[in-house]
């Protein structure tokens, strides 16, 4: 009778182990219950590994650096290949917004930034339909607040504005 509550005890005990151990490497490698935002950019710290105790002063140390690319370095690398050769209105962006994100959520993500949006007729209600504000960004600057922007949650894209000449 001893033998068969410590091996129920022992099985509960092992049962619960594995089921925490899964769990947690579910999360980890970002199943469903992950809840942290994907499109989000995390500047990667560039950390040197400490000199090894046995290095002297005469014997340099060599270290191998190749830092990964943040996502945000990567945005502006794939951003500017897309852009080379479009013609775009200069210093004007057209930002697109998840459906969940009302006109005024929008307005504090381009306003915390310390931009501004191109006002136009009727804006709130059309914001209702199309989810998108022009967006006014420093002139020079419109690679860079594209992958800024990208990385707000209620941004769903970011783009230029496109200039296009019509042909009679």
């Amino acid at each position: 009778m001893k033998q068969d509550i410590k091996f129920v005890l022992f099985s509960v005990i092992f049962i619960g182990v594995c089921v925490s151990v899964w769990a947690s490497v579910f999360v980890i490698k970002g199943g469903q219950w992950n809840q942290a935002p994907v499109s989000s950019f995390t500047p990667v710290p560039t950390v040197l590994p400490e000199p090894k105790a046995e290095s002297t002063a005469s014997s340099p140390i060599s270290i191998d650096i190749k830092a990964e690319e943040s996502d945000f370095e990567i945005c502006m690398d794939e951003e500017q290949k897309k852009v080379q050769g479009v013609d775009y209105e200069k210093g004007s962006l057209l930002v697109s917004f998840t459906s969940s994100a009302t006109f005024q959520k929008a307005r504090a993500v381009i306003e915390s930034n310390k931009l501004t949006y191109q006002s136009r007729e009727n804006m709130e209600e059309d914001f209702k339909t199309n989810h998108w504000l022009g967006v006014v960004v420093p002139k020079k600057e419109e690679i860079k607040w594209i992958c800024v922007l990208k990385g707000n949650t209620a941004v769903k894209n970011a783009i230029l504005n496109r200039t296009f000449e019509l042909h009679e």
